[in-house]
């Protein structure tokens, strides 16, 4: 089994081959291997054979990832704690530890900066490692899967996460994705409203903006450097030279958020000194801005989990196509499955969805207790709203503000709480949604006539029916059902599910939109959703001649 010595990485770091410029990455056009396997500190990954990155399983008080070498051969993240002072590094924040996972509000514990390692084990805050349950070499790709425990000390374990880690590269980059799903297994677990957390690196220390060398912070939005901080984007990159020498290469730094996150956009906490973390939750140190956020409960049981890339690549931003590399990875996902975009819970917040009729949202729409489970939350809608909309359809209509997808598939949890509302009782789900006159809509009716329990388009024009396969009636009771929607833009197949999510209940046919917002509603019954997840493929241009709400 290869490991790496302490002393072979502080030599590497501290100008052996590395430092020498030597690039582990042959510019021959070669298919490229990525290995993962157990080390001494936890496990190494390697590029056709030479070091990438080393997690160790124990940093201080929390696991973390070091080194990490770029696509130059040299190290991109701070060597300090863990390693050896490096070129324009400083020995502050003693807690930041090149990538990491932490946060300082866990139930009121301080898992960011504990300040308590000279304490007994046992009175210790710490990320315990528990286990591997995977360390495999997977095609190009290397697979990490483990699991930790957060003690809080003396209070005992608060929760558990899995981490599950994908290491890749290509002949001008590197990635290594993250997907932790953090299970409150101890009881109620809330993740507090601050800005030191979530999903953490510290820059090498020629790359930070206050070494004067070149680098620079790019979110998303075009902001940039201090203007950065604490903004809401969907990724930011911190680029600059590795070692600071003349000519130096660049070489940058992104992190992506993905939008099936519970919080996308989600705040920066990026400063001129380094730092560099995806905050979902924190709030109240953060400047107003259109995106509020704020701590978050898991209630005892439930889980949360949260995906993230890391994309090392040369250049600055527009050098190394961040924008696109954002692009892609929202796109990428296993052959014949869609990726995912929405996974929401409504635990916390609806502000990823806009009502149509915005003088009534909080009236018609709400986050109640009442679902699945103890504390859980729905998001309830009350009857009809008082919008109009120009043509005959639906009044009470919720869309996914921030995505607009091509093909696509939804499923959510549904509840119609009026039971006394007779042969049209029903739910509604739309897509297509380009304006308030073009649109397409299921309503999901308890009896099928010509204006129940029929798909419908709405093009400029009252609605029409377009079903073809037909339901016998939506079987409504006072329980939660299963609904599926399924849209193939190529075909113009859409499809209908109702608890049975294989066989659908209604079908049609139909290319007049090829694009569009999804959203929730009903013609004007109460109900409650829960639970909504949306694949599909996100729409990159938006014709200037969309109105979108």
């Amino acid at each position: 089994m290869k490991t790496l010595s302490a002393s072979l990485i502080t030599f590497l770091l501290g100008g052996g081959l590395l430092g020498g410029g030597l690039c582990l990455v042959s510019s021959r056009a070669v298919a490229i291997e990525v290995t993962a396997e157990q080390s001494d500190q936890g496990a190494i990954v390697r590029i056709d054979g030479e070091l990438f990155a080393e997690y160790r399983t124990l940093s201080q008080h929390q696991p973390a990832i070091w080194p990490i070498i770029g696509p130059t051969g040299k190290p991109v993240t701070r060597s300090y704690p863990i390693g050896p002072l490096q070129k324009a590094e400083r020995d502050d924040h003693p807690h930041h530890h090149s990538l990491w996972i932490s946060h300082q509000d866990v139930n009121g514990h301080d898992f960011w900066a504990p300040r308590d390692h000279e304490k007994p084990e046992n009175e210790r805050k710490i990320i315990k490692h528990l286990e591997f349950s995977k360390i495999a070499s997977e095609g190009n790709e290397a697979v990490i899967v483990a699991r930790n425990r957060w003690i809080a000390g003396t209070d005992g374990p608060i929760c558990e996460d899995e981490r599950t880690w994908v290491f890749g590269a290509d002949e001008d980059s590197r990635w290594i994705d993250c997907t932790i799903k953090i299970i409150a297994s101890h009881g109620d677990v809330t993740f507090g409203d601050i800005k030191d957390g979530f999903f953490a690196i510290r820059v090498a220390g020629t790359m930070k903006v206050d070494a004067e060398l070149g680098g620079k912070i790019v979110n998303s939005r075009g902001q940039t450097n201090k203007g950065a901080w604490a903004m809401p984007a969907e990724w930011v990159d911190y680029s600059g030279p590795v070692d600071g020498e003349t000519n130096d290469e660049t070489v940058g730094i992104a992190i992506f958020n993905h939008p099936a996150n519970f919080q996308n956009p989600c705040r920066w906490h990026v400063r001129n000194y380094g730092l560099f973390t995806a905050n979902p939750f924190g709030e109240k140190d953060f400047p107003p801005s259109e995106i509020v956020q704020g701590g978050r409960t898991i209630s005892a049981g439930q889980s949360l989990t949260l995906r993230y890339r890391v994309l090392i690549h040369r250049g600055d931003t527009v050098e190394g196509k961040v924008a696109e590399g954002y692009k892609k990875y929202v796109a990428a996902g296993p052959e014949g499955i869609l990726p995912v975009i929405l996974d929401e819970d409504f635990q916390h917040r609806m502000d990823r969805w806009a009502s149509t009729d915005r003088e009534q949202t909080k009236k018609m729409w709400s986050l109640e207790s009442g679902g699945h489970g103890n504390n859980n939350r729905v998001l309830r809608v009350a009857g009809a709203s008082s919008y109009e909309p120009p043509h005959r359809s639906p009044h009470s209509i919720a869309l996914l503000k921030d995505v607009v997808v091509e093909d696509f598939e939804l499923t959510a949890d549904v509840q119609n709480t009026n039971p006394t509302a007779g042969n049209h009782r029903d739910l509604c789900f739309f897509w297509g949604y380009q304006d308030p006159s073009h649109f397409y809509y299921v309503h999901l009716g308890a009896k099928p006539d010509p204006h129940s329990c029929q798909i419908f388009i709405v093009n400029d024009a009252p609605r029409t029916m377009i079903t073809e396969k037909k339901s016998a009636g939506t079987p409504w009771t006072d329980e939660w059902h299963k609904v599926k929607v399924r849209r193939n833009v190529e075909s113009g197949l859409m499809e209908v599910f109702f608890d049975d999510m294989k066989t659908p209940v209604m079908t049609a046919t139909d290319k007049t939109f090829t694009w569009g917002r999804v959203g929730i509603g009903t013609f004007d019954d109460n109900g409650n959703f829960d639970n909504i997840k949306l694949r599909g493929h996100v729409v990159q241009s938006i014709p200037a001649s969309a109105k979108l709400p």
